[in-house]
């Protein structure tokens, strides 16, 4: 009887074993928001064509995603860059390719009388502090996006405590942040393709800044260090390629007039 127990426990062990290689492991890991979107699954389906065998990938949570990035327990995972995880990763054998960034635009009244236009050398978070000294409208979005958390960082950082008469919220819609900064003749933070798409019926606007370090959301890929040849790499390699970059910069070309996003090999 003992022997038939026993038997039956080894047997349910490799049966759990082999129920286990069923499920194959994950070339690459992503946040779940990433993992949903139309461009993400384009580059991934656009790769998968190339290959005999598909990327395999797993979506985690956010906060899950970054434990395991800093403890380095991955074989490679796609994400939007912190700087946060940008020091975690700082100590690790990775390497970090940037694929695509979310361009950002600071513009304000074309007589820009604060002379905005002029500090094209500074930091971000400098000009925004210079709107600000200079007691100037500034708009910042209706909702709690990426971009406005990194202004509402940037206060902090500095000191800053806006004055609420002059720090302006920008009316929902789309083009909100454009129509609050040109009624009340201010400055503001906005995508670029936002800007691009609605320009023209705010002519009182103009772009003043288009290299806005510290405010763009860069997506990179994250591989280990001695990681030259998995699929996870080969799909690195084919996103900063040609084909790759093709579909981030046609992606949102049909619906907004301009790329939704820019790639960042050009």
């Amino acid at each position: 009887m003992k022997k038939i127990i026993c038997l039956l426990m080894v047997l349910s062990m490799v049966l759990m074993l082999l129920a286990g290689c069923g499920q194959p492991e994950a070339d690459l890991y992503v946040p779940e928001d990433l993992a949903e979107s139309p461009l993400f699954l384009a580059l991934v389906n656009g790769f998968n064509e190339t290959q005999s065998r598909e990327l395999v990938v797993e979506s985690l949570p956010a906060a899950q995603l970054m434990d395991r990035l800093e403890s380095g327990e991955f074989p490679s995972a796609f994400f939007l860059m912190t700087p946060e995880a940008e020091a975690a990763l700082s100590t690790q054998e990775v390497t970090i390719n940037e694929i695509f960034y979310d361009p950002v635009y600071i513009i304000g009244p074309r007589e820009d009388r604060i002379g905005l236009s002029q500090l094209g050398e500074y930091s971000a978070d400098q000009v925004l502090k210079h709107i600000i000294l200079t007691k100037s409208p500034f708009v910042h979005a209706a909702s709690l996006t990426n971009l406005r958390k990194k202004e509402v960082l940037f206060w902090e950082q500095n000191g800053i405590t806006p004055d609420p008469a002059l720090y302006l919220e920008a009316d929902p819609a789309e083009d909100g942040i454009l129509k609050t900064a040109a009624d009340h003749n201010g400055y503001a933070v906005v995508e670029r393709y936002v800007y691009e798409r609605y320009k023209d019926q705010y002519p009182t606007l103009t772009l003043l800044q288009d290299q806005c370090q510290g405010l763009v959301d860069r997506f990179c890929m994250v591989v280990q260090g001695t990681d030259t040849d998995s699929l996870a790499v080969q799909f690195a390699s084919w996103m900063m390629d040609t084909p790759g970059q093709d579909i981030i910069y046609f992606y949102g070309m049909e619906e907004y007039g301009v790329s939704r996003y820019l790639p960042s090999i050009h």
